[in-house]
């Protein structure tokens, strides 16, 4: 049987702030014509733009990490663990993640499994790709056709499911232990955490073992 290699990645993300050439190409938000009062133009004007920057900083593209935080499981060792509490513009995660890159690069050849998982863990490994150059940790196509790559929040948070189920209420069904004031993207360490707990509970197979915290 092949050996099952476990990439597990989390982070969080600096606050957005939309740029002026990005704010120069977006439509301008204008109140109702039927609206005279100043005040409540300005309110609407001011609460389209707060929920319009909502949902732009969750598009990838405009993603920058404030923390990150990479652990690799190679059956029968340790953890290898790549932490980065305080991202800067000189982080550089090529050298940082090297060890990581150069093992994946030895699976390949020897034609081994490799599964990544984590919270949001696209669009890490989309940023590490296309923002900061690491190719090596990076099986673009896997990305691309949702292969060998598992979310155990975004597997679920799909559809009418997103409407009416909170995902967090089924993980937690499942047993998978988070804290109480647990939200997604606030610790890179907890999402690795959660996403650790689901793959242990959802995803292994049961001739692998367990993932240590």
């Amino acid at each position: 049987m092949k050996k099952q290699h476990v990439i597990v990645l989390g982070a969080t993300y600096q606050p957005f702030q939309p740029t002026a050439e990005l704010e120069e190409s977006l439509p301008v938000i204008e109140p109702p014509k039927n609206f005279v009062d100043p005040e409540k133009k300005a309110n609407h004007v001011r609460g389209k733009t707060e929920k319009r920057n909502e949902e732009l900083a969750e598009v990838w593209p405009l993603k920058k990490f404030a923390s990150l935080r990479v652990c690799y499981y190679e059956p029968g060792k340790e953890p290898l663990v790549v932490a980065v509490d305080d991202v800067d513009p000189a982080t550089d995660f090529v050298t940082l993640l090297a060890p990581i890159c150069d093992a994946l690069e030895r699976i390949d050849d020897f034609k081994e499994n490799v599964l990544f998982v984590g919270v949001g863990v696209r669009d890490i490994l989309r940023l590490l790709r296309s923002r900061h150059g690491v190719d090596g940790l990076i099986p673009y196509q896997k990305i691309a056709d949702q292969r060998d790559v598992i979310d155990p929040i975004g597997m679920l948070n799909t559809g009418e499911v997103a409407k009416n189920l909170d995902v967090l209420y089924v993980l937690r069904d499942f047993g998978i232990e988070m804290p109480g004031d647990y939200v997604p993207g606030k610790s890179s360490v907890e999402d690795c955490n959660v996403a650790i707990r689901s793959y242990n509970t959802l995803c292994r197979g049961r001739s692998q073992p367990k993932l240590a915290l």
